[in-house]
């Protein structure tokens, strides 16, 4: 299971249903659904019922699987087993998401940047936009933000675009297919991560997959200096700044800018450092090893030979 509307009910009658039950833990409504609802936010008796079906469901998993350390350290602060528990984080696809070396700057043309994912104030959305007014004071600059967008928040994030989108100093896009928004990574000259500080980044933890897309293709990542952050990317790998600072990424923007072989660093060691951590195939190494050494549950290879030697 992967959320507690289809899990609770499993889980308090897990007995007679199966004999284990494997929790996936990406998010928690009782942190993530104030973020998609805000009105629900003051509703004490709904969070108090969110937090008990949480906890009956953290309690009866047999194995819990999450992809940040972030988020199991709040899980066991919530009363999960360690011993259950494995961190598993995304991983990318390393044919789709090629490596190419920064961009080399030319006279006259805008600096790109690229923001990619959910276009909203927790993903710090609105940092990168005034990150780019910033920016417009000193030289050209265009920033494209793509990802999903409903009917309200595209009104809203138009508004706070406001004369950017009239100056052709920011472009929307519709989500793309993998192999297109490769290639945008690899036409832009930075790809912003300006995750802010809140619970749901900071308490229930996340693994920014678009953090770990932009380090395989290579274009230089400025991205917030969080723990999420922290455990998939050093220093060395990404530019990491304050969170909450469109000064920050504006002036992380202009270091890039004047020093181009710190980019072709970072460019280099971020592929080097997905190439080694997070290629989805050992991400499903790690998950198909914790159904074997948790549950006891052989590969269907495994089986198969067993079976044939049985019979032989």
């Amino acid at each position: 299971m992967r959320s507690i509307f289809e899990g609770y009910p499993i889980a308090r009658r897990k007995a007679s249903l199966t004999d284990a039950l494997v929790y996936e833990v990406n998010g928690l409504p009782s942190i993530e659904l104030k973020y998609h609802h805000p009105d629900v936010a003051d509703d004490a008796e709904l969070m108090g019922k969110l937090l008990a079906q949480e906890a009956v469901c953290l309690q009866a998993a047999d194995l819990l699987v999450t992809p940040s350390a972030v988020t199991a350290e709040h899980l066991v602060s919530r009363g999960a087993d360690p011993a259950r528990l494995r961190v598993i984080p995304n991983g990318v696809d390393l044919d789709v998401f090629r490596y190419a070396p920064p961009r080399a700057p030319e006279p006259g043309r805008p600096l790109r940047l690229l923001y990619s994912g959910t276009m909203t104030s927790w993903q710090g959305v609105h940092h990168a936009l005034d990150a780019c007014r910033l920016l417009l004071r000193d030289l050209p600059v265009v920033l494209t933000l793509v990802g999903p967008l409903r009917k309200h928040a595209r009104r809203a994030l138009l508004d706070r675009c406001g004369d950017l989108l009239l100056q052709g100093s920011v472009e929307l896009l519709e989500p793309l297919p993998q192999q297109e928004l490769a290639s945008l990574h690899h036409a832009c000259d930075a790809v912003l991560v300006p995750l802010p500080v809140n619970d749901r980044n900071c308490v229930q933890g996340c693994c920014p997959l678009k953090l770990l897309e932009a380090m395989a293709t290579g274009t230089p990542v400025i991205a917030s200096d969080l723990p999420v952050v922290r455990s998939l990317a050093e220093d060395t790998e990404v530019l990491r700044i304050r969170p909450g600072s469109p000064k920050a990424i504006a002036e992380a923007v202009k270091s890039l800018l004047a020093n181009p072989t710190l980019g072709a660093s970072l460019s280099a060691r971020a592929r080097a450092r997905v190439e080694r951590d997070f290629p989805w195939g050992r991400a499903q190494e790690a998950l198909v090893n914790a159904y074997a050494d948790d549950l006891g549950l052989a590969r269907a290879s495994t089986r198969s030979s067993t079976a044939a030697s049985a019979s032989a």
